[in-house]
């Protein structure tokens, strides 16, 4: 996209000219106006063995983890604890993106709370995307009373706007999508309906739920959506380059096994050459009583199957942790990964016991080791 980024020195020495050359958007693939591009300074990892069976050799290890980056725009070491946010960081379901040097948050909230920052740092509200749901949400689903877990991303040349609009207490939900030109720019996303719902019909009854979209640009170019939560779990549908949904297939990717109803708010992240999916186990969104966690697999595939670092499943309900909750920040959830002047991070969100349980935005480094991210945090 050759969109400019800009972030002040601050705390963390980045410079204005060192980020990659395009927006990241996060929780997809690194793309440009034209292009899928690879999102992460991979370097080389030596001989890893990968969850599928196999290995690879690609090299000497690269220099991820907080030392200077390889575009030059970070000198010296780098502190791997969370950045220090300020401002309003109030938020859950997390959606960051970078345009024209401005950095815009969509979280969860009313018709989709926004925010922005010129540094990543300091977060200012910018009040609600959706002055009021599209007439198809108030005719399908008029119980909705806002909207849910937001997804942006940049591909065909305009960015898209997934969310979700579901009944509470039901798995009767819809995926909504908007496009829009420029994220700054004056005027309102134009509707593109919908992608996907569940329990519309009320004589036929979906196991699981359509909500929590997140979209995945391939190297290739090829678009496709990760969605559900509860029940049975995550699944995978294909996109046309417009956004919209291709065809009717729906592949699964993720379930709990043991524990029914607690996988939910994934991404996935590719960095050479794997596919990285992050899920949240457990329950979310009850404040100083949540307890949902981080959880990852990789596979080889976009469609999987993803394996954790034991070797297990994630259709069997495996998962390992990304990072551990601690006495402050009890729970964490619905992360993102994405690359700034060469550098990993991961934006998510953590139920702040000294704020009451109220979920607060975290934005911390990612290091990378044996091809596995490991997260300081929480």
């Amino acid at each position: 996209m050759g969109k400019s980024c800009v972030v002040l020195g601050l705390v963390l020495p980045f410079a204005a000219s060192g980020c990659e050359a395009r927006p990241d958007v996060l929780g997809t693939f690194s793309v440009t106006a034209d292009t899928a591009s690879g999102s992460a300074s991979t370097g080389g990892q030596g001989d890893v063995v990968d969850g599928n069976g196999g290995s690879t050799s690609t090299g000497g290890t690269a220099a991820m983890g907080g030392v200077s980056s390889s575009s030059g725009g970070m000198g010296g070491e780098q502190s791997l604890d969370p950045l220090p946010l300020t401002g309003d960081i109030e938020a859950h379901d997390i959606t960051l993106i970078e345009e024209d040097g401005i950095f815009y948050v969509f979280h969860t909230g009313g018709w989709l709370r926004r925010k922005v920052s010129t540094d990543l740092l300091s977060w200012e509200n910018e009040g609600e995307v959706f002055d009021a749901p599209p007439a198809w949400i108030e005719e399908l689903l008029p119980e909705v009373t806002s909207f849910w877990a937001p997804e942006l991303s940049f591909f065909g040349g305009v960015y898209h706007l997934y969310y979700a609009a579901s009944t509470p207490g039901s798995r009767r939900s819809c995926i909504g999508h908007a496009t829009k030109d420029s994220i700054g720019a004056p005027g309102a996303w134009a509707d593109q309906g919908s992608i996907i719902c569940t329990n519309l019909d009320e004589n036929v009854e979906d196991d699981w739920d359509a909500i929590d979209p997140s979209i995945m640009v391939e190297p290739d170019g090829s678009v496709s959506m990760l969605l559900g939560s509860w029940s049975e779990g995550l699944k995978w549908i294909p996109l046309n380059l417009d956004g919209s949904r291709q065809g009717d297939e729906i592949r699964d990717v993720a379930r709990r096994t043991e524990e029914r109803g607690s996988v939910q708010a994934a991404e996935v992240h590719y960095r050479s050459p794997f596919f990285y999916l992050f899920v949240s186990f457990g329950q979310c969104c009850l404040g100083v009583e949540s307890s949902s966690t981080l959880r990852m697999g990789r596979s080889r595939e976009v469609f999987g199957p993803y394996v954790d670092r034991e070797g297990v499943a994630m259709l069997d309900g495996g998962g390992s942790f990304l990072m551990h909750p601690d006495e402050r920040f009890i729970a964490t959830g619905a992360n993102d990964i994405f690359t700034l002047d060469g550098q990993d991070y991961t934006v998510y969100h953590a139920y702040d016991v000294d704020a009451g349980g109220q979920a607060m935005m975290r934005i911390s480094p990612v290091t990378w080791v044996d091809d596995w991210p490991e997260v300081l945090g929480p």
